[in-house]
């Protein structure tokens, strides 16, 4: 049987760091330390490990690409007020 886990923001207690390879400028997104091990010392897949984090936040941790560059790279996945709104239709067909 497979335990559901109950999300708690207020446990993110460990920051990764992330150095954008396009811009050179570093994120932190945090995380829950437990969730961090998963994915680095176990190589889980990041939506399994943080599945409280948005889809953006996710792709920075995976690929270190910021979130000012992944709208850059990505614009079809974001609304002219630069909100993330989900996988753009072309990748989709």
């Amino acid at each position: 049987m497979e335990k559901i886990r109950k999300i708690i923001p207020e446990e993110r207690n460990y920051t990764v760091k992330c150095e954008c390879s396009m811009c050179k400028n570093t994120t932190e997104v945090k995380v829950r330390y437990g969730d961090y091990l998963l994915r680095f010392a176990m190589n889980k897949p990041a939506q399994d490990c943080f599945p409280y984090l948005s889809v953006p936040e996710r792709e920075t941790i995976i690929s270190g690409i910021c979130l000012d560059c992944q709208k850059k790279l990505f614009a079809n996945n974001y609304d002219k007020k630069g909100n993330w709104i989900g996988a753009c239709r072309l990748a989709m067909q």
